[in-house]
């Protein structure tokens, strides 16, 4: 029983390729505050699959978590994403924090620190500045 539970949450803490399914059998409000701390998480920790179904769920992309760290765009340059240029592209290609140009430069300043050499180029190219 308590495997399952572990499991269970895993599915939205670290995503895959059932967490959007899952959350959808529990009536889970993908327009809501919750679906927005939770992308973040899944960008933070997860897989790119479960990134991708989020947004296309229609989960909130500039919700301040306050765990793992800010909003999605920030998450995704983090130390735990540096090999997964892929995440951030995503959230690019959906607008997250396209109007705010503090996150977009706090997510460089982020990724130049966590010397994810892809993400440092599509952020400026973003509109990210130093």
């Amino acid at each position: 029983l308590e495997f399952r539970r572990v499991l269970f949450r895993s599915q939205w803490v670290f995503g895959n390729s059932t967490t959007v399914a899952a959350l959808r059998r529990e009536g889970f409000d993908f327009a809501g505050e919750e679906a927005g701390r939770t992308l973040a998480r899944v960008v933070f920790w997860g897989s790119t699959g479960a990134v991708r179904d989020l947004i296309a769920a229609g989960a909130p992309l500039e919700t301040r978590d306050g765990e793992f760290c800010a909003v999605a765009l920030e998450c995704a340059v983090s130390r735990s994403q540096v090999d997964n240029p892929e995440v951030l592209r995503l959230l690019i290609a959906a607008g997250a924090s396209r109007g705010d140009q503090a996150v977009k430069d706090r997510a460089l300043a982020l990724a130049k620190g966590a010397k994810a050499a892809e993400a440092v180029p599509m952020l400026r190219e973003y509109g990210a500045r130093e």
